[in-house]
């Protein structure tokens, strides 16, 4: 593995491979459970054989939830392209690797908590360019499960319900403030 994610307290978790059944499936490594089982988690996929890093994601639930979610491509846009993509290289011989960093750092800025492993996601992403994370990186994609997608929609149509036009005056542009007047 990269030098880089060892010195930043990336571990090897475990790996992925195709079940007798064709299905996605992961394996974690003896003694690695409790990284398997931590919340506020980020995790790489990189390719064994040629040690490039394919993915990087966060997570605030457990690693044991978010790559259940990979391993059946439950109807989630990143999680079908995401199990697509190590299916294909698992079918041609290739290994993934899961690696994982769990934040357990109590990190404040006053009395706000700082999540290290979004911030180093982001940082990753730009740093490394991983095949698999497109121009946007896992903190800008909202993780939405298929049976919460009509909550969105909802969402959706009552914001449409409620917006109207504004033009935005003098105070806006002098002092970033929005006035609206309410008749």
């Amino acid at each position: 593995m990269n030098k880089i994610f060892e010195d930043l307290s990336f571990v090897k978790i475990g790996t992925w491979a195709i079940s007798p059944d064709n299905l996605l499936e992961y394996s974690i490594i003896p003694g690695k459970e409790n990284n398997y089982l931590v919340k506020n988690s980020l995790y790489l996929f990189i390719s064994s054989e040629s040690e490039d890093l394919l993915y990087v994601g966060k997570t605030t639930q457990s690693l044991k939830k978010r790559l259940y979610g990979y391993s059946r491509g439950n109807g989630v846009n990143t999680n079908n392209r995401i199990h697509n993509n190590i299916k294909e290289i698992l079918q041609t011989g290739g290994h993934v690797d899961i690696y994982g960093f769990n934040d357990t750092t109590s990190l404040n800025w006053g009395k706000y908590n700082i999540n290290l492993a979004a911030g180093l996601e982001d940082s990753i992403i730009a740093l490394e360019l991983p095949l698999w994370n497109g121009k946007n990186s896992e903190s800008h994609t909202i993780e939405i499960e298929a049976d919460e997608q009509n909550v969105v929609q909802e969402s959706q149509d009552e914001l449409e319900e409620y917006s109207f036009p504004y033009l935005l005056g003098n105070t806006y542009y002098n002092f970033g403030y929005i006035n609206i007047k309410t008749s």
